[in-house]
């Protein structure tokens, strides 16, 4: 009996350690400084959900972002506006847009440069070209499916279950 216990078990951790279905990707930005725009200095962040990886010209709604939030230089009401992904801005590049509203700049997308590759690689990414003066991080995280945990959960169950099955058969004395 106890091969059949064994490839039970074996099947339990196959099925409990069943890959990760990615079914989403979450983007989060990060501006740690920006360039001055009529005198003001923009920083902030925004979050997102996106179906997959985002590898063409996208925009994503205001209304869509997990959250979003500019801070002015000059103390200013400040609001985010739809946020862009572009790949044909300039070669070589994927650019995010933050997108942005204040009084001083009422429509202003500032580009954040990244590798094209960062954009579907999992990790945290340093925007490139402009250093110091425009600065932003962007992390990638794939999200993955509900079934994967309710997998995950099941081969838990299952196993837990044949561990209080072991317990409960009285061991044969010879």
């Amino acid at each position: 009996m106890f091969p059949f216990r064994r490839a039970t078990l074996i099947a339990a951790l196959l099925v409990s350690a069943a890959g990760v279905a990615q079914a989403q990707v979450r983007y989060d930005l990060k501006i740690d400084s920006s360039f001055d725009f009529s005198g003001e200095m923009l920083s902030g962040s925004f979050s997102l959900i996106a179906p997959d990886y985002v590898t063409t010209n996208t925009i994503f709604p205001v209304g869509n972002l997990l959250s979003c939030e500019v801070v002015s230089s000059l103390g200013d009401p400040a609001s985010c506006r739809d946020q862009e992904f572009r790949f044909d801005i300039s070669a070589g590049y994927g650019g995010v847009a933050f997108g942005v509203m204040t009084p001083t700049n009422p429509g202003t997308s500032v580009f954040y440069y990244f590798d094209p590759a960062d954009f579907s690689t999992p990790g945290a990414h340093v925007s490139q070209i402009f250093g110091a003066e425009q600065f932003a991080t962007m992390t990638v995280t794939a999200v993955p499916e509900p079934a994967t945990a309710l997998s995950l959960l099941a081969g838990l169950a299952l196993l837990a279950g044949l561990r209080r099955r072991a317990r409960a058969e009285p061991t044969a004395t010879k």
